[in-house]
């Protein structure tokens, strides 16, 4: 027994809050757990300390990257909140997967085929090719001449195809619109030309100076005025108009691919 006046205030309290504490985990289940514990850890004592110091060296290696572990928690939980997001788009195209997968399977055969037919449609490819190699090569390079002309003059030949167009459709007002649109012209004979002759009547083309709209697609007048001139040599000498009378009657060769007897005959 303990004297009351030689008891302080702070040990009462002390003891106050241990009977609690008492009162809360049972007495007899405490002594029960500690002896349990007493019971595992007997005779174990190295044993104990062994793993106390091996966790030791463990914790003091794992201390310097405990920063950089904590930053890939962090980073980590974002990584999976961004997996927790697209989650169902994942999963949505695992199921499209699935599906053509099993459209795949489904359609073997027909694919089977479509394979059997672009390698006869290689073969094929091939052998056509490889039989005309030197021909398409030489069609090529004699096409090299033109195309680099077209591509020369495509911006003109694209103002100009504009503007004819645009020109149609402000002409067509004067056509008519009824159901039969028509022009009323007034005609007369002239004599004609003579005939296109092969050798004496090959053009010789000397024109330069590039693509030019000159004003197309949107021309007028008042404000464009006429085109330039541009002057061309398309003969090997000057033209000369035929002086006298001569009936001849051209065939329809001649009308169509031009008369290849020579000039005089």
């Amino acid at each position: 027994m303990i004297a009351a006046d030689s008891v302080t205030v702070e040990f009462n309290t002390v003891f106050e809050h241990l009977s609690d504490v008492l009162a809360q985990i049972q007495p007899e289940k405490l002594n029960a757990t500690l002896g349990a514990l007493s019971e595992a850890l007997n005779g174990r004592g190295d044993e104990l300390g062994a793993t106390l110091v091996e966790a030791d060296d463990y914790l003091v290696e794992m201390n310097p990257s405990l920063p950089q572990l904590e930053y890939d928690l962090e980073v980590g939980a974002t990584v999976a909140q961004l997996y927790a997001d697209v989650a169902p788009d994942l999963m949505t195209t695992i199921g499209n997967a699935t599906d053509v997968g099993n459209t795949i399977v489904d359609e073997q055969e027909q694919l089977d085929l479509l394979l059997m037919n672009l390698t006869g449609l290689a073969n094929t490819g091939r052998d056509v090719l490889g039989e005309n190699e030197g021909q398409l090569t030489t069609a090529l390079d004699v096409l090299t001449d033109t195309t680099t002309l077209l591509a020369e003059y495509s911006p003109e030949l694209t103002c100009f195809i504009v503007g004819l167009n645009d020109a149609r459709v402000a002409f067509e007002p004067m056509a008519g619109t009824g159901k039969y649109p028509a022009l009323m012209l007034s005609t007369s004979f002239m004599g004609g030309a003579t005939p296109y002759n092969h050798e004496e009547d090959l053009p010789v083309v000397g024109a330069s100076g590039g693509p030019n709209c000159h004003g197309l697609p949107n021309f007028d007048p008042v404000r464009d005025g006429n085109a330039s001139f541009v002057v061309t040599d398309t003969a090997t000498v000057p033209y000369k108009p035929a002086t006298e009378a001569w009936i001849r009657y051209p065939t329809i060769f001649g009308f169509l691919f031009g008369d290849y007897l020579p000039a005089g005959q």
